[in-house]
Protein backbone atom coordinates (compact mmCIF):
# COMPACT_ATOMS: atom_id res chain seq x y z
CA UNK A 1 0.00 0.00 0.00
CA UNK A 2 1.01 3.52 -1.05
CA UNK A 3 1.14 6.15 1.91
CA UNK A 4 0.17 9.73 0.39
CA UNK A 5 -1.02 12.82 2.03
CA UNK A 6 -4.50 12.98 1.03
CA UNK A 7 -6.84 14.97 2.67
CA UNK A 8 -10.21 15.57 0.54
CA UNK A 9 -12.05 15.52 4.03
CA UNK A 10 -10.63 18.99 4.72
CA UNK A 11 -11.56 20.77 1.33
CA UNK A 12 -12.59 24.29 1.09
CA UNK A 13 -15.86 25.07 -1.07
CA UNK A 14 -15.84 28.51 -2.34
CA UNK A 15 -19.41 29.17 -1.96
CA UNK A 16 -20.91 28.27 1.67
CA UNK A 17 -24.20 27.36 0.23
CA UNK A 18 -23.04 24.11 -0.85
CA UNK A 19 -21.15 23.16 2.06
CA UNK A 20 -24.05 21.14 3.12
CA UNK A 21 -24.63 19.66 -0.35
CA UNK A 22 -21.25 18.66 -1.11
CA UNK A 23 -19.72 15.59 -0.99
CA UNK A 24 -16.16 14.30 -1.94
CA UNK A 25 -16.74 10.54 -3.42
CA UNK A 26 -19.22 9.60 -6.45
CA UNK A 27 -21.19 6.04 -6.52
CA UNK A 28 -20.97 4.09 -9.73
CA UNK A 29 -18.93 6.15 -12.13
CA UNK A 30 -16.01 6.96 -9.66
CA UNK A 31 -12.90 7.98 -10.71
CA UNK A 32 -10.86 6.07 -8.48
CA UNK A 33 -9.69 2.71 -8.49
CA UNK A 34 -12.20 0.51 -7.30
CA UNK A 35 -9.00 -1.97 -5.81
CA UNK A 36 -7.65 1.07 -3.93
CA UNK A 37 -11.73 1.71 -2.69
CA UNK A 38 -12.23 -1.78 -1.19
CA UNK A 39 -8.88 -2.10 0.47
CA UNK A 40 -8.61 0.97 1.92
CA UNK A 41 -10.92 3.51 2.45
CA UNK A 42 -13.91 2.92 5.44
CA UNK A 43 -17.00 1.43 3.21
CA UNK A 44 -19.19 4.22 3.98
CA UNK A 45 -17.20 6.25 1.32
CA UNK A 46 -18.82 4.00 -1.71
CA UNK A 47 -22.09 4.97 -0.75
CA UNK A 48 -21.88 9.22 -0.72
CA UNK A 49 -22.74 10.75 -3.69
CA UNK A 50 -21.16 13.43 -5.19
CA UNK A 51 -23.16 16.79 -5.60
CA UNK A 52 -20.62 19.14 -6.14
CA UNK A 53 -18.36 18.58 -8.94
CA UNK A 54 -17.02 21.78 -9.43
CA UNK A 55 -12.98 23.02 -8.90
CA UNK A 56 -12.05 22.67 -5.90
CA UNK A 57 -9.50 23.86 -3.33
CA UNK A 58 -7.70 21.15 -0.98
CA UNK A 59 -6.63 23.41 2.35
CA UNK A 60 -4.66 21.37 3.86
CA UNK A 61 -2.21 18.80 2.45
CA UNK A 62 1.21 17.48 4.03
CA UNK A 63 3.90 17.55 1.03
CA UNK A 64 7.09 15.14 1.39
CA UNK A 65 8.85 12.81 -1.32
CA UNK A 66 8.05 14.25 -5.02
CA UNK A 67 7.15 10.37 -5.54
CA UNK A 68 4.10 10.30 -2.92
CA UNK A 69 3.05 14.24 -4.42
CA UNK A 70 2.84 12.54 -7.76
CA UNK A 71 0.51 9.73 -7.31
CA UNK A 72 -1.42 12.17 -4.72
CA UNK A 73 -1.78 15.08 -7.21
CA UNK A 74 -3.21 12.47 -9.77
CA UNK A 75 -6.32 11.27 -7.21
CA UNK A 76 -7.06 15.12 -6.79
CA UNK A 77 -6.86 15.77 -10.37
CA UNK A 78 -9.67 12.87 -10.24
CA UNK A 79 -11.73 15.08 -7.84
CA UNK A 80 -11.26 18.40 -10.16
CA UNK A 81 -8.86 19.98 -7.22
CA UNK A 82 -7.55 22.79 -8.93
CA UNK A 83 -5.21 24.12 -5.97
CA UNK A 84 -3.82 22.99 -3.17
CA UNK A 85 -2.61 24.50 -0.03
CA UNK A 86 0.54 22.54 0.32
CA UNK A 87 2.42 22.50 3.59
CA UNK A 88 6.37 21.46 3.42
CA UNK A 89 9.25 21.05 5.94
CA UNK A 90 11.56 23.40 4.62
CA UNK A 91 12.93 25.40 1.62
CA UNK A 92 14.12 22.63 -0.85
CA UNK A 93 11.39 19.75 -0.57
CA UNK A 94 9.31 23.07 -2.11
CA UNK A 95 11.74 23.85 -4.68
CA UNK A 96 11.98 19.87 -5.61
CA UNK A 97 7.99 19.80 -6.05
CA UNK A 98 7.57 23.26 -7.84
CA UNK A 99 9.89 22.19 -10.87
CA UNK A 100 7.64 19.07 -11.06
CA UNK A 101 4.18 20.90 -10.41
CA UNK A 102 4.78 24.78 -10.89
CA UNK A 103 0.75 25.90 -10.86
CA UNK A 104 -1.07 23.45 -8.38
CA UNK A 105 0.28 24.59 -4.91
CA UNK A 106 0.12 27.51 -2.79
CA UNK A 107 3.17 26.36 0.04
CA UNK A 108 3.30 27.14 3.62
CA UNK A 109 6.03 26.04 5.80
CA UNK A 110 5.49 23.75 8.87
CA UNK A 111 6.69 25.64 11.51
CA UNK A 112 7.53 23.78 14.95
CA UNK A 113 6.79 25.97 18.00
CA UNK A 114 9.19 23.82 20.18
CA UNK A 115 11.68 26.13 21.04
CA UNK A 116 9.56 29.05 22.22
CA UNK A 117 7.34 26.14 24.38
CA UNK A 118 11.49 25.71 25.72
CA UNK A 119 11.08 29.57 26.38
CA UNK A 120 14.08 29.85 23.37
CA UNK A 121 12.05 32.91 21.87
CA UNK A 122 14.66 33.88 19.45
CA UNK A 123 14.89 30.38 18.13
CA UNK A 124 11.58 30.60 16.87
CA UNK A 125 12.20 33.91 15.46
CA UNK A 126 15.02 32.79 13.98
CA UNK A 127 13.30 30.02 12.44
CA UNK A 128 10.60 32.57 11.19
CA UNK A 129 13.03 35.30 9.82
CA UNK A 130 14.41 31.72 7.76
CA UNK A 131 11.62 30.96 6.60
CA UNK A 132 10.45 34.16 5.14
CA UNK A 133 13.74 35.00 3.59
CA UNK A 134 13.45 31.46 1.90
CA UNK A 135 10.56 32.76 0.09
CA UNK A 136 7.96 31.50 3.03
CA UNK A 137 4.84 34.06 3.06
CA UNK A 138 2.93 31.42 4.91
CA UNK A 139 3.37 29.63 7.78
CA UNK A 140 1.56 26.64 9.67
CA UNK A 141 2.32 25.70 13.18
Amino acid sequence: MISFPIHLYHILLLNRNLIKEASFFHNGDFPMDRDYIENNMDPFFKTIKRKYNGPVFDSHTHLGKVEDVRTMVKYEEDFNVKKIFGIVRNKETRDEIEKEFPDIFVYSIFLSIREALQGDMQGSLNILDKAYEDGFKLGKL
